[in-house]
């Protein structure tokens, strides 16, 4: 059985990479216990998950503010001359 105590050699991912990662643990760990009995063979923790989804939605919400900003200080007849 593999265990994933130190997970500092993993690459980091996006939270939907990661949320598809959980879900698809748990359709292997059904199918791989289904056929051994090992059904704690692929574990990844709900904390994690947690974590990067937090993550992605302060980055998401970061990254929209600040075009928003520049584009609320704009001109609307210039912004669109521009465009």
């Amino acid at each position: 059985v593999l265990h994933f105590s130190d997970m500092s050699h993993l690459p980091i991912l996006s939270s939907e990479q990661y949320l598809i990662t959980y879900l698809l643990s748990i359709i292997a760990n059904i199918i791989i216990g289904g056929i051994t009995g090992i059904y704690t063979l692929v574990a990844l923790k709900p904390l994690h998950a947690i974590i990067m989804v937090i993550i992605s939605v302060s980055l998401t919400l970061i990254s929209g503010l600040i075009p928003s900003k520049s584009a609320a200080n704009m001109d609307p007849v210039n912004a669109l001359r521009t465009e």
